[in-house]
Formats: C-alpha cells, structure tokens, sequence
C-alpha cells in the first residue's frame, strides 16, 4: 500500500476454518480471515450492523466476526439483534459487528464468517495470503504490473534470502471471479441462444407462410384504402403478441430453472445468490420480447412490404420462384440450426457421462470423508495436536465395518486454500 501508485487502497485475504460452537451442534464452517480493508476495497456494506475496521480490530483484539446472509438465517433464526453480541468459534468467542447482503460471496459463496487477519502478520503463522485492490481513478492494468513489477524488484532487493524472483502477476477481479465458470455459462447460454433462434425461425416460418396465404386479405385491405404500414402493424403486433406470451412463460420457467440451477449446478457460480434477484428476470424476458419480435416478424414483413398486391395477382398467384427459394431456404437454415443444437447437446451428454466413469487415480467406492477442525486454544502445540490425531485414527480403524483409516492436511479433488503446518 505504502509504495504503490497506482492503487488506491488494497486488502488481503485468506481462507481459514472455524468451528461454530453454539445453536445446534458443532458445525464446521468455511470462513476467511481479512484485513480491515477487504470491504471498503469491494466498496461492499454489511446489511445490518456494519463491517469491522482497524480501530474495531484493535479495540477487541482481533475477536470480531460478520457473518454471511445464509449462516445468520440457518443458524441465527435471521435475528437482527444478534448484531453486537458474541458467538463461539473454536472455543472462542467473536462479537459480531454485522451481516452481509444475500449476494455478497467474495471470496467464495461456501464462505459462512468473515474475521480479521492477524494483527502482527510477522509474528503469525500465516504462510500465504490474497491480495486485492482498487486502482486509482485513469489508472489501466498495463500501469498498475508495472508498478507491481517495480515492487517485486524492490523486495527481491531488500529480502534476497526469501524473495529472489519473485513476481506480482495482476489479474482483473471479474476475470478471476469467473474464470471457473465461463467456459461453463459461455455454452450454457450458447445453447439457450440457439434454441431461442430456432424457435424465432419456426414461428418465423409459419407467419410468413400465413403472409402469403392473407395475400387476398391484405390486397382487399389495401383496395377499400389501407396502407402498407398498416399492413405492417398488424404483421408486428401478431408477431408481438406470441412474443409477450412466449415471455411470461419463459419468464416463470427461468425462475424456478434458476433455482434448480444454483443447487445442482456441477460448477460454483460466482455471485449466485444474485442471479435471478430484483428486476433481472423481468429486463432480460423485456429484451428478449423485443428480440423475439423482430426476429419473427421480419420475414413477413418484408414479404408484405416488398409485394405489390392486388386483387388479381392475389387470385392468380401463389409466389415466385424466389420466394419459394427463400422460403425452402430458411427451412434449411432452421434444420441446420436444430441438428447443430442436437449434436452439441449429445455431445456434452457423452462427455459429462465419460468424466464421471473416468477413473481419478483413486478408488472412490465405500469411501467416506469427513473434517475435523481442532479448537486452537487447546491445541496448540503440534505434538498435542498429532497426538489427538493418532488416537482418533487408531480408534477408527478399530471401529466396525471400517477396513481402513487414514489422515490428511489434504483431500484429492478439492481445493486447498488453508495453510496447514
């Protein structure tokens, strides 16, 4: 902070584990220890009481705590009151200054506590840390890793011993958000684009051929003193009312879909508790609607509007080669599309099917894994804390129907983000 440039202020976090001791059972939970910086940095406000600072930190010793939206709900029975009094996290007890919003899940939405880091970094045993910041206003990323580059340098300077080529790599923070989820939502709306142009080009389809069959309709319309922009409204108001009523229902399934979607989805979605909340659903099925419409209604429109229509070529005529070319044409275009769409989905089918036949390098069946958060006022020393460790493993493989038992600072398949010693 103090020799940056380019940032207006920054923060550090890192992922940590508490044990809550209080309202029901013992509870791991997955939290994250953060400078007094971190929400003013996100520019984030708790949703009651507020976010802790540096003199808050100070004046409790590093004993505060927000808690998340969804822990105070389950846990806390959604008491606002709750906000100042203290709660039991490995055997110490955290006053909590505030709550944060539903859709506040920065770093991770598994996050239930947020507590201040250390308060002498040095003297902790804190190996790894986060950072982030805010860059200064006409500030780019290009100037900012250039400053960071700069430090880098000055540290591996001042500290060769510990910091011989070391690097500061700048990552946008949207980039990072979602770098496990684009490929993900990038398909994901990939298809749903492609079945919305496939449906568009059906209903497309059938009121143009409606268009040439009212041939007779429109050149009476015309005869008795119409106007082809009149012709036109009527084409763009049927086509607006199937989109209207395409929308509502479109708009009720994506509610209930988004649901289903956030609780089964295969990926963590970044920001999930926000999607679908306020006016999302209601903007996005409005533009859609306004999509929709346009796409359906421009074939017949432009059948209508290029057409010289009279009551004698009405009767006589059923179109011209060149309409009947561009009519076999979008039928084409719309088989291609929905055969595209069809092999795209088998294909992710069979290969959502291989992933999980696939074999991990490890034998996953009859296998059962569980977390054990120690509290660290009584275990403190490491050779208490691998003491407990060897009891309980001993009295686990001796317990029945266990063939083995063994322990790990470490679990395959899932992220590490915790120092462990």
């Amino acid at each position: 902070r103090q020799a940056s440039h380019t940032f207006a202020d920054v923060a550090g976090f890192r992922f940590s584990e508490y044990t809550l001791l209080q309202r029901g059972d013992p509870t791991d939970l997955e939290g994250s220890a953060v400078s007094p910086e971190f929400f003013s940095v996100l520019g984030a406000r708790a949703q009651y009481g507020t976010t802790f600072n540096a003199d808050m930190v100070k004046a409790q010793q590093g004993k505060v705590v927000v808690l998340s939206y969804w822990l105070w709900r389950q846990r806390f029975g959604a008491d606002p009151a709750i906000v100042g009094k203290g709660v039991n996290l490995g055997g110490e007890i955290y006053t909590v200054t505030g709550v944060m919003p539903r859709d506040f899940d920065v770093p991770s939405t598994e996050v239930a506590a947020w507590t201040p880091l250390p308060i002498d970094l040095e003297k902790s045993k804190v190996r790894s840390l986060v950072v982030i910041g805010r860059l200064r206003p006409s500030v780019n990323v290009t100037q900012a890793q250039g400053d960071a580059d700069a430090i880098a340098r000055r540290l591996a300077a001042e500290y060769p011993a510990t910091h011989r080529g070391m690097r500061i790599h700048l990552i946008p923070f949207f980039d990072e958000l979602i770098k496990d989820s684009r490929s993900f939502v990038l398909v994901a709306s990939a298809a749903a684009l492609l079945v919305l142009l496939i449906c568009c080009a059906n209903l497309s389809n059938l009121l143009l051929v409606r268009a040439i069959v009212r041939r007779s309709e429109f050149a009476t319309r015309l005869a008795i003193g119409a106007q082809k922009r009149h012709l036109l409204g009527l084409v763009f108001a049927e086509s607006l009312v199937l989109s209207v009523l395409g929308g509502i229902v479109g708009g009720v399934l994506a509610h209930w879909m988004i649901q289903g979607l956030l609780r089964w989805s295969p990926i963590e979605l970044p920001r999930g508790g926000a999607i679908g909340q306020g006016f999302q659903i209601p903007l996005a099925t409005l533009g859609l609607i306004v999509l929709a419409t346009l796409l359906i209604s421009l074939p017949p429109a432009w059948e209508v509007s290029r057409s010289r229509l009279s009551l004698d070529t009405a009767r006589g005529t059923r179109g011209t080669t060149s309409r009947r070319f561009a009519r076999q044409l979008i039928v084409t275009l719309e088989m291609a599309i929905a055969l595209t769409l069809l092999a795209g989905s088998g294909l992710m089918a069979r290969t959502m099917l291989a992933l999980r036949e696939s074999n991990p390098g490890w034998k996953s069946d009859h296998l059962l894994v569980s977390q054990i958060i120690l509290p660290t006022r009584k275990y403190k020393e490491k050779p208490k804390i691998r003491q407990f460790f060897d009891t309980y493993v001993e009295r686990l493989r001796t317990a029945p129907g266990v063939v083995s038992a063994a322990a790990s600072s470490a679990v395959p398949a899932l992220p590490m983000g915790i120092d462990f010693d």
